[in-house]
């Protein structure tokens, strides 16, 4: 059947339309051995020639555009480069970007880089050193795990960018320095994890957060400062490595599960009354000899202390927390419990108990009856049985003036002080007077 002239000729112009415009594949842009793509004025180099040995300053403009972006797997397997220079144009290094080039001893990277893609430079056991300038606010997981000669990294003000995992986890084991910049918020999950020659790590004061396993089994690391900004550390943070003491700041609550696990060098802890529960397996093999619990703490995890069996001394400043299964097993201690704490029998976790006799009275506020009460105000006094006290008051501690309001006798060890008349005065202090 013959077509309709009006018909023939509307299907002729679409015809010689899609002739006169033929689609042309942006991978197929080539110079200088790149590949490269465009995006307006922009350019991404996708490929380089794998067989380019010796250094590269990378081009910063091909066919006339601006390369912004290093992508994906660009060059990739490219084990013939040794030194790179990134052009100043470059703000994204795509994803395995330079992944497994073997020969690549120097990188250096702009400054105004600003994201940097997971496992970009994995692999590249040649790399000695890293310099991450500071606007770099994305870090993807991996970036340098594998990187088995590099010895230091500098992080320069990072904003959040260790939110990524395994930063330089994983056989980065010659790694021995790394200094993280002021801006810095969190160390993430597992990013120095088995980096067993991290001597020195400088973390700044505004890191809040630290992540699962970030820190799991540095052998080398033997000192550690945790800021008190951090509120939150992860489970396995600090296990197996080679810390001997540490001190945990007041702003955590929580020990999670196993941050201290098979840290097999740690003799000294000390754990702030902030904390309200210590997690499983949190100090699991442990060389601590002894630890003191605050009152702070109701609740002890599953073989939080199993192992400790150089651990002679723990010291429980509150009344008895709720117990997890096999916390004390083979650890040859005496728990020690304050006079007028509750919850103790003749054995705790498994451990013999004895009464923990200090050398000077202390208050136990843990209780409802402590503090503020509608017939008074009062607090539990705590130190050796049948020792007397005085319970002095003052109304204005600048004046230095204290006068004797009660004796007690501290019958068991214990005694109980309450205050009726404490509503009838602005402001009143008390203090413990001991012979």
């Amino acid at each position: 059947m013959r077509l309709p002239a009006c018909l023939h000729m509307s299907f002729f112009f679409f015809c010689r339309a899609f002739f006169l415009a033929p689609f042309v594949s942006q991978a197929d842009l080539t110079e200088g051995g790149y590949s490269y793509t465009v995006d307006g004025d922009m350019a991404s180099i996708t490929g380089f020639d794998s067989d380019y040995s010796g250094a590269l300053s990378i081009a910063d403009t091909l066919g006339g555009h601006s390369v912004t972006c290093i992508g994906d797997e660009a060059f990739l397997y490219c084990t013939g480069l040794t030194d790179v220079i990134i052009p100043a144009t470059v703000t994204r290094i795509g994803d395995g970007s330079f992944f497994n080039c073997t020969g690549l001893t120097s990188v250096i990277l702009p400054t105004n880089v600003i994201s940097i893609g997971r496992s970009a430079f994995s692999g590249c056991i040649g790399l000695t050193s890293v310099t991450i300038p500071c606007n770099v606010t994305s870090l993807g997981d991996s970036v340098f795990s594998g990187c088995s000669s590099l010895t230091s990294a500098t992080l320069l003000n990072n904003l959040s960018m260790f939110q990524a995992g395994l930063v330089f986890g994983i056989d980065c084991e010659n790694l021995t320095d790394v200094v993280i910049g002021e801006g810095e918020t969190t160390i993430g999950p597992h990013a120095f994890d088995f980096c067993t020659g991290l001597t020195r790590i400088i973390i700044p004061a505004t890191v809040t957060s630290i992540g699962d396993g970030a820190f799991y089994n540095c052998t080398g690391l033997t000192n550690f400062t945790i800021s008190s900004n951090v509120t939150n550390i992860g489970d396995h943070a600090f296990g197996a490595s080679g810390i001997i003491t540490i001190s945990i700041p007041n702003s955590i609550k929580r020990i999670g599960n196993a941050v201290f696990g098979h840290c097999d060098k740690l003799t000294s802890i000390t754990i702030p009354d902030s904390v309200t529960s210590i997690g499983d397996y949190a100090f699991n093999g442990c060389a601590l000899t002894d630890v003191t619990i605050p009152a702070s703490v109701t609740k002890i995890g599953n073989n939080s202390f199993q192992y400790c069996q150089s651990m002679t001394t723990v010291r429980f400043k509150g009344n008895a927390p709720s117990l997890g299964g096999r916390v004390f097993d083979y650890v040859p201690a005496t728990v020690f419990y304050l006079p007028g704490t509750t919850g103790w029998g003749t054995a705790f976790g498994g451990c013999p108990t004895s009464l923990w006799t200090l050398p000077y009275p202390l208050i136990l506020n843990r209780d409802q009856s402590s503090g503020m009460q509608t017939n008074g105000f009062g607090f539990t006094i705590s130190w050796a049985t049948n020792m007397p006290v005085v319970i002095e008051t003052s109304t204005n501690l600048t004046s230095g003036v204290w006068v004797p309001l009660q004796t007690n006798t501290l019958s068991n060890g214990v005694s109980y002080f309450r205050d009726p008349s404490w509503t009838n005065y602005p402001s009143r202090f008390y203090r413990i007077v001991w012979p």
